[in-house]
């Protein structure tokens, strides 16, 4: 046991050495931040960012848009499953997947203390492992192993951050449209490599689609090394804690301990919310909306059902990319032209009408251009509604709760959404050959029309409403 002295240069030791990391860590940001920026600095940024962003997106989609493949030949060829028993069993994959989406919260906080440069870097890194991952899986347990690689690193989308806190406050809105439009455009590279490797060479070199991706992660990673520069809100917030004394941030630290019971935390926001008709009504609106969230994954496995061949899913996959980005171009506009609720309510419709026409086009045997375009209106106004949801609640939400009120959005987004691919996951392995795209119309249907009469009857309009004062609650 030692004794009170040992004790006491213990913490000497310790505080000493806490101090030489601090004076190092105040010096390397105070001459990070003493670096001229060239002119061209935020551009070239945004040019790196957008790369970042199409990366996570074809990261987040690829599985999607090669599950038609991966499925036949690890379940129905492999197993002797049916199309429907083995697209069951991805959805069952991706349940399970979303542990990593809660670990993923708590990391992305780490970007707070050690910076937002560091994790942009390390995240495209991240997707890159789980892309080779899937790109070398010569079984399932590897392929899974590289989704679940991904699900983790694409979650914290540290490029958004990096977006709001390097761009300037009068284009913060239209350059983070133009990129995350641009992204959507990205998509393309999915098809792209199915024509490039799947159509010429056979089903069997599926994996190649992952290859691409992968290579321009690498190069961008490498590139953010050397030519991103860490945030300056960052810099000077990190700056002005290692410059506190002692005292000064334990009485940080107890003001914020007081100020938190004050705003009640997570679980006072979701008491908070739900005693409140509009907040209550947003967060059932997006419950019964992610109920519907499993059918994202089945276009293709749709296709595959009503017998299109692998050359006409690629070409329909051609297409969905271009309509998707125009929607998520336009909605935002919309949305400060008329409003949330009227785009909200815009973009189910569309939904709806999109979700029927292209299972009834698929049965029908329509051209896959066609269906192709179909789906891009789809997924981008499905999207972009959930969107335009997570807008409204910051909206409705006082300044004091508004964090911890979108967190608890969040947990309504979740469950909605692990409920929607366990029930899935479970019920389309049971289904006949054929009625995969009938089974999405009884499940999101439903949804998006309740969520439709919900979100007219139940919820005000949020455009307009102040930063600092919230969509009055009844």
């Amino acid at each position: 046991m030692r004794t009170p002295e040992e004790l006491e240069r213990l913490r000497s030791a310790r505080e000493q050495r806490r101090l030489a990391s601090e004076a190092r860590e105040m010096k390397r940001l105070e001459k990070e931040k003493a670096k001229p920026k060239s002119k061209s600095y935020l551009w070239y940024m945004v040019f790196f960012l957008c790369l970042v962003y199409i990366v996570d997106e074809v990261a987040t989609g690829v599985h999607n848009g090669i599950v038609d493949l991966a499925n036949e030949e690890f379940f129905v060829n492999g197993l002797g499953l049916t199309i429907q028993q083995g697209q069951g069993n991805f959805s069952l994959m991706e349940t399970a997947a979303n542990v990593f989406l809660v670990i993923g919260f708590f990391y992305k906080a780490l970007a707070d203390r050690f910076g937002r440069k560091p994790f942009l870097i390390a995240n495209t890194i991240g997707m890159v492992g789980g892309l080779i991952l899937c790109l070398w899986s010569q079984n399932l347990v590897v392929y899974i192993l590289g989704f679940c690689v991904i699900r983790f690193f694409v979650t914290p989308d540290e490029q958004i951050v990096y977006i709001f806190e390097s761009a300037p406050k009068d284009k913060r809105g239209s350059i983070y449209s133009a990129v995350k439009g641009i992204s959507e455009l990205g998509l393309l590279l999915i098809p792209l490599g199915r024509r490039l490797f799947v159509d010429a060479g056979g089903n069997t070199i599926w994996r190649m689609v992952f290859l691409v991706p992968a290579i321009i992660g690498a190069v961008v990673s490498f590139c953010l090394c050397f030519l991103a520069r860490e945030t300056d809100p960052y810099i000077d917030s990190r700056l002005a804690y290692l410059k506190l004394t002692p005292e000064e941030r334990l009485k940080i630290a107890k003001e914020r301990k007081d100020q938190s019971k004050k705003q009640g935390g997570f679980f006072a926001a979701i008491r908070y919310g739900w005693s409140g008709k509009q907040l209550r009504w947003i967060f059932i609106v997006t419950l019964i909306f992610t109920f519907s969230r499993a059918i994202t994954s089945y276009y293709t496995t749709i296709l595959q059902t009503y017998n299109y061949t692998a050359d006409q899913r690629t070409n329909a996959l051609l297409m969905y990319p271009i309509t998707a980005a125009l929607i998520v171009f336009l909605y935002g506009f919309l949305s400060d032209k008329v409003g949330r609720k009227i785009t909200s309510i815009a973009l189910l419709s569309i939904t709806i009408v999109t979700l029927g026409l292209f299972v009834l086009g698929s049965y029908l045997g329509w051209n896959e251009y066609i269906l192709g375009l179909i789906i891009g209106l789809f997924l981008g106004a499905y999207w972009s509604n959930g969107d335009t949801l997570i807008l409204m609640t910051g909206e409705s939400a006082p300044t004091n709760l508004r964090a911890s009120i979108m967190s608890a959005q969040t947990l309504f987004y979740g469950v909605g959404m692990v409920l929607s691919q366990f029930l899935s996951g479970t019920i389309v392995k049971l289904l006949p050959n054929g009625f995969l795209g009938l089974y999405c119309i009884v499940l999101a249907i439903p949804c998006f029309i309740a969520s439709l009469f919900f979100l007219m009857t139940k919820v005000k309009e949020t455009k307009g409403a102040s930063v600092d004062q919230a969509v009055k609650q009844e």
